[in-house]
């Protein structure tokens, strides 16, 4: 149900994206004469693919339903911004009941104890330029641009292999992309739709989020 939500949230913002396009041209590009700065925070529903599924027996996968982002930028004109952001995009947990639980992680199935547990979460921290339609009371925007990853896994409890545990941390640097909608409430407060797609370990997590932020 999640992930159905998502992907209509998804489709909303690019037909409001495209339909704004169209008035484009009735919009100047702006000048560098309206400087300001801008903090948000919000919270979305992410999609991790963390590479835990299939659980087998009484085996009990539980993901993030939620997650937070904060971030802050500059708009230099009416229709472009550079902005940084920091995202946790969840954690996905997977938990056994009995000797005889499994679970699969990355395509390879382990076998649990009954403490057996599996847990795996990441962070993305990302800089971007933001290009934007400035219409009245709304603003469609996309960006692109590079984000710095951490990923975390860690497993206990594990029978019939090597070793009863193990764990994988890892870091890295990725191109990623975005588009949303920033909505005007009052003259500093803005509400932002967005959807993200971050790309960790070879992976492609997103987050669709709602976020609040103020002008300054």
């Amino acid at each position: 149900m999640q992930i159905q939500y998502k992907y209509h949230i998804i489709m909303a913002i690019m037909v409001l994206v495209l339909g704004g396009s169209s008035l484009w041209a009735q919009n100047n590009f702006g000048t560098i004469k309206n400087v300001h700065g801008y903090l948000g925070f919000g919270v979305g529903l992410p999609d991790m693919q963390s590479g835990i599924d299939t659980p087998v027996g009484g085996t009990q996968i539980d993901r993030s339903v939620f997650s937070y982002r904060m971030f802050g930028g500059v708009m230099l004109t009416d229709w472009l911004a550079f902005e940084g952001h920091y995202a946790d995009m969840g954690t996905d947990t997977a938990t056994a009941s009995q000797i005889t639980d499994a679970v699969n992680y990355l395509n390879t199935q382990y076998n649990f104890d009954q403490l057996g547990k599996m847990e795996a979460k990441s962070h993305s921290y990302g800089v971007a330029p933001v290009i934007s339609i400035n219409l009245p009371y709304v603003r469609p925007f996309v960006k692109f641009g590079y984000h710095w990853w951490k990923y975390q896994f860690k497993a206990s409890g594990l029978i019939g292999g090597t070793t009863s545990s193990f764990s994988r941390n890892s870091t890295g640097g990725d191109m990623f992309w975005g588009l949303g909608l920033d909505f005007k409430l009052f003259p500093r407060i803005w509400m932002r739709l967005q959807f993200e797609s971050l790309p960790i370990d070879q992976r492609r997590p997103s987050l669709t989020s709602i976020n609040l932020m103020g002008l300054f």
